[in-house]
Order: structure tokens, then C-alpha cells, then sequence
């Protein structure tokens, strides 16, 4: 058996009113989606691995970056947007 690619994101966030806690609530919205978060507080991003979470939830890498940017603005009010860090 092949082993999946990995699909690695980074995940930025633009707040009107960047807080320590807003951003902390934020890795939380990202953690609901999967446990593999690595935080870049000093640009508002984090860089979240997708890999085991697409078969989770039964979606595609853009699907679930979907979830995350509707659960970041109805959440907090936050938009965001992605990147991609590295896939293979």
C-alpha cells in the first residue's frame, strides 16, 4: 500500500483587532479540524497538516480550508485565507 501524500496549509488569519487571546481562539477553530497545528503567532498563520483529517471528514484540502475560513469568520469574525506549505 502507498502511503497518502501529506497536505501541509498555512493558514493565515486577518483580525480588525489582533488579540493573544483572539489568536489562541483562532488555533482552537484549527485544532476542531485537526490536532497537527503549528502556530506562527508573529505573522497571524499557523501551519496545519490536513493529511489524516481529509478521510476524517471526507473532503478534499479545499474543502476543509472552506470549514476552517466559515468557522473563523462566524466564530470570531475573522477572515482567513490559505497558502499551501508543502504536499508529498
Amino acid at each position: 500500500m502507498t502511503p497518502r501524500p501529506r497536505t501541509i496549509m498555512r493558514i493565515h488569519f486577518h483580525p480588525a483587532e489582533p488579540t493573544d487571546a483572539l489568536y489562541e481562539q483562532l488555533l482552537a477553530v484549527l485544532e476542531g479540524i485537526t490536532p497537527r497545528v503549528e502556530p506562527h503567532p508573529s505573522d497571524w498563520a499557523a501551519d496545519v497538516d490536513l493529511t489524516g483529517a481529509l478521510r476524517y471528514w471526507a473532503q478534499d484540502a479545499a474543502g476543509l480550508v472552506g470549514v476552517i475560513r466559515l468557522r473563523a469568520i462566524a466564530l470570531h469574525g475573522v477572515t482567513a485565507q490559505r497558502a499551501p506549505v508543502r504536499t508529498g
